[in-house]
C-alpha cells in the first residue's frame, strides 16, 4: 500500500510540476520574439525597421503583466509583429548589459521591464519606458515611432 501511495505522489508532484513550468511560459505560439539581441540588431538593420527591446526575467512579475497585456492586444501584437524588430533580452542572460546600455545614459537606475524603441540606423533611442505598462502604453510607444 505504502508502494501504490509514494507511486501517486511522485505523479501528482510530476505533474504540478510540468503544470507550473506550462504556466511560465512568456510567450504565446504565436508571440514569439527574437532572443538574440545581436541578431534582433542585424536583422533591423537589413530591413531598415526600428528595434524593439524588452529587458525583462522570467522571474519578474511586471515583466510577466506586460507581456500577458501585449499578447491580449491583437492590434499590438500585429503591430509588434510587422512594424518592428522585436527582441526579448533576459537580464540574466549574457547580453543583458548590453541592451541596457543601448536604452541607458550612463548611471541610471531602472525596473523591469525595461523597453525602448532603437532605430539601429542612427542608434537613437526613440523612446524608453520602465517598469509595468499597460497594452496601450506600449501601443503609444510604437505610435511616437510610426
Amino acid at each position: 500500500m505504502i508502494k501504490y501511495y509514494f507511486s501517486f505522489l511522485v505523479l501528482v508532484f510530476s505533474c504540478v510540476t510540468v503544470q507550473s513550468f506550462a504556466q511560465s511560459d512568456l510567450f504565446s505560439e504565436d508571440f514569439n520574439p527574437l532572443m538574440d539581441l545581436d541578431e534582433a540588431v542585424e536583422i533591423a538593420k537589413t530591413e531598415k525597421k526600428p528595434l524593439f527591446i524588452f529587458i525583462g526575467r522570467e522571474a519578474c512579475g511586471n515583466c510577466h503583466g506586460t507581456l500577458e497585456s501585449i499578447q491580449e492586444d491583437f492590434a499590438l501584437k500585429t503591430k509588434l509583429q510587422n512594424d518592428v524588430v522585436f527582441v526579448w533580452v533576459d537580464t540574466d542572460g549574457e547580453q543583458g548589459g548590453a541592451a541596457y546600455w543601448m536604452l541607458m545614459d550612463e548611471g541610471g537606475s531602472f525596473s523591469l521591464p525595461l523597453m525602448g524603441i532603437v532605430d539601429t540606423q542612427t542608434e537613437e533611442v526613440y523612446v524608453s519606458s520602465m517598469g509595468y505598462k499597460s497594452a496601450n502604453f506600449v501601443s503609444s510607444m510604437l505610435d511616437e515611432v510610426n
